[in-house]
Order: structure tokens, then C-alpha cells, then sequence
């Protein structure tokens, strides 16, 4: 049973495909934005393929602070609501996103884990940014590709954000709903390359006869 079933405050966007979960519910009078804790999230992006398993991006940190087109007064009233700004706050173990790659398994997921920052999205620049230490582990690899590095740039495709109009296809990219992934500073790369192939100085394949060099 997951975490966000036993939270007291869930909230199901159909026309949106966003699902909430929280703990907690308060508005900053000052500004008039919303605050739950612990916070999780999953977008449900349409289908490219009719029947095919749909793209899930989730989300889960200890704060998240949303800012939206009208104020609210409950919880409830955000399903009339456009969130335009999100601020993520994680404390242990982080801020952590989870792509499903369209497929119900696990072990071909994309999990990113950011710690030391901040997490933001804004609508209007249609961007996921933080100063923080990010940890990016793609398990479709086996063993997983490994990539850490300070700061991150997330470009999403055209028309692919909770706010996106149902009826509007997201961008073609080979990346699901994410155009550009920007590491900003002391990246680190942990990758495996098949030993058979010859590449980085790897032990080329012996059951491939090696071609005589031409002849000039």
C-alpha cells in the first residue's frame, strides 16, 4: 500500500490527468499561495499509441508551494484552479521524480534524486529548475547509467504540463515530455559499455572476422 493512499488530503484532476496527495493544507495569507506537506504528484500524459500503457511522471517532496491563477480557500477548490508555479522543498532524502518510460515496469524507469536545493516549475517559461545536487539514474541500462552533477535545466515539449489542453498532442521527442535536460556544473558520468564491441578499448567481438585492410 503506498504512502499516498493513507495521506488525508487526495485530490483526482480527470480533464487534467494530475493526481495530489498531501498531508497537510495551508494558505499564506500574505501572498495568497498554497502549501502542502508531505506533497506527491503523478501527471498522467496521453497515449501515443491507442490501448498503449500511458507516460507517468510522478513527483514526492516534504514541501510544495503553489502558486495559482485565483486564491483558494480549501483544499477542494483546486480542481478549479490553474497552478502557473510550483517551489519543492525536500529535506530526506530529497525531491525525487520518477518517469515510467510508457511501461508498467519498474526496472526501465528514469528516477531523479535532488538534494541541497529547491525544486521549481513555472508555466510560463514551461521549465523545471534547481541549484541543487541532482542524481539521475536510468535503469533501462543494466547495470544503470549513473549522471550526478550541480544544478539542472528541464526544457518540457510544447503543451505537455498539467495545464496542457486535452485535446492538443504533446511534441514527438524520444524523451517523452522532456525536450532538453541540462546539467549545469560537475557532472559525473557512470556508464557501462558492452565489452564485445570494441569500444574504449574494450575486447572486440572474436566471433566477427576482422576484414583485411584495403590495399592501395
Amino acid at each position: 500500500l503506498c504512502k499516498e493512499l493513507q495521506r488525508p488530503l487526495r485530490l483526482w484532476i480527470p480533464d487534467k490527468g494530475v493526481a495530489f496527495a498531501a498531508g497537510q493544507f495551508d494558505i499564506d495569507k500574505a501572498d495568497g499561495r498554497v502549501r502542502l506537506a508531505p506533497f506527491s504528484a503523478a501527471i498522467f500524459h496521453k497515449s501515443k499509441v491507442p490501448g498503449g500503457f500511458p507516460e507517468i511522471s510522478t513527483i514526492s517532496c516534504d514541501v510544495a508551494i503553489l502558486t495559482l491563477d485565483k486564491q483558494v480557500s480549501q483544499y477542494s477548490e483546486l480542481n478549479n484552479r490553474k497552478v502557473i508555479g510550483i517551489e519543492m522543498i525536500g529535506r530526506q532524502p530529497g525531491i525525487t521524480l520518477t518517469n515510467n518510460r510508457r511501461t508498467p515496469e519498474k526496472n526501465d524507469d528514469i528516477d531523479i534524486l535532488i538534494t541541497n536545493g529547491n525544486l521549481f516549475w513555472e508555466e510560463r517559461q514551461n521549465k523545471i529548475w534547481t541549484e541543487g545536487v541532482v542524481c539521475m539514474t536510468d535503469y533501462q541500462t543494466k547495470p544503470p547509467t549513473v549522471i550526478r552533477g550541480r544544478g539542472l535545466d528541464m526544457l518540457l515539449a510544447k503543451d505537455s504540463g498539467p495545464n496542457r489542453p486535452q485535446n492538443v498532442k504533446p511534441a514527438e521527442s524520444d524523451t517523452g515530455n522532456i525536450e532538453v535536460i541540462k546539467l549545469k556544473s560537475d557532472v559525473q558520468m557512470h556508464f557501462w559499455v558492452d565489452p564485445s564491441s570494441g569500444v574504449l578499448g574494450g575486447a572486440p567481438n572474436k566471433k566477427k572476422p576482422v576484414q583485411p585492410a584495403a590495399a592501395f
